[in-house]
């Protein structure tokens, strides 16, 4: 059986469990793994913990000073100990190492950065006081959300002569900003054209489904008559991620008559498709 997004979700909802999903169906296990679906389409499933009794995890936080060691050295330990609500009886041992700072105090720190990540990278103690106590969605609300490696969004260049450009990406104001200075990009040559307005039409949601809502808008656009300036594969996500796959390249090969021509515009893709085999399927010689 070939598994792909929809046929790996079906199989996973069959599941109670991570441990029974990949015993049952190693081969979707496996693609979904590779894909990074594994928590999408784990969300419903029964997370198995080895138990510990109190006195266990007592004996092993006598080994450590500090909560970080702790933390750092027996995670699932201090975890276990922290749902059960014995982690402040059993660290009283340990030194304090942390400020703990107030509200206002990670809010300055907050309102100095645009989005999450710079919070979390710039003023990691402060994050995680905020997240501790409950703090952190009201101190970064005033943040832009962003996508990220596995989460993309997609937007539309709408044009005054009634041409769209329709994308996806994980940052939309980086994309913007790449768009208006880029000669090459399709939105810079119609904006020399045309006065053109950029929407976000969805939220930042899982690169699979972004590729497929990507594909709906472009035929939305062109179903209600806009001259749709999207002129490569509808679909393909930047170098971030593995892009490449059997369907990238049959779509290729309905685009260009040979081989030579396809390595020549998409060098990245030719590599891929000839480590895998499929040039002399779908490029043969005599084309």
């Amino acid at each position: 059986m070939e598994w792909d997004f929809k046929t790996c979700k079906e199989a996973a909802l069959n599941c109670s469990t991570r441990n029974e999903f990949k015993l049952k169906y190693g081969a979707a296990w496996s693609y979904c793994k590779k894909n990074n679906l594994l928590d999408d389409f784990c969300l419903h499933m029964i997370i198995k913990r080895k138990t510990h009794t109190k006195e266990e995890c007592e004996n092993e936080a006598l080994k450590y000073n500090t909560k970080n060691d702790f933390i750092k050295n027996a995670k699932n330990i201090y975890m276990y100990s922290w749902r059960n609500k014995w982690l402040n009886q059993i660290t009283t041992h340990m030194e304090v190492c942390y400020h703990n700072w107030t509200k206002e105090e990670c809010k300055e720190k907050a309102l100095l950065c645009t989005y999450k990540k710079d919070f979390y990278k710039k003023y990691k103690k402060y994050y995680e006081h905020s997240l501790k106590n409950g703090w952190l969605d009201d101190l970064c609300s005033h943040m832009t959300e962003i996508g990220s490696r596995y989460k993309r969004c997609i937007y539309v260049w709408e044009f005054g002569n009634n041409s769209a450009y329709v994308g996806l990406t994980y940052n939309l104001n980086i994309r913007i900003t790449e768009h208006k200075n880029s000669k090459r990009s399709a939105v810079y040559k119609q904006l020399k054209i045309s006065s053109g307005l950029c929407k976000q039409l969805t939220d930042y949601v899982n690169v699979n489904e972004s590729k497929i809502l990507e594909k709906y808008w472009v035929n939305f656009y062109k179903n209600n008559n806009w001259d749709v300036l999207n002129t490569g594969i509808i679909g393909l996500v930047g170098n971030t991620l593995s892009k490449y796959n059997e369907d990238n390249i049959i779509e290729y090969s309905k685009i260009y008559n040979n081989r030579t021509i396809f390595r020549k515009k998409h060098s990245g893709a030719y590599k891929y498709a000839k480590k895998q085999d499929l040039l002399d399927k779908y490029f043969p010689k005599n084309k």
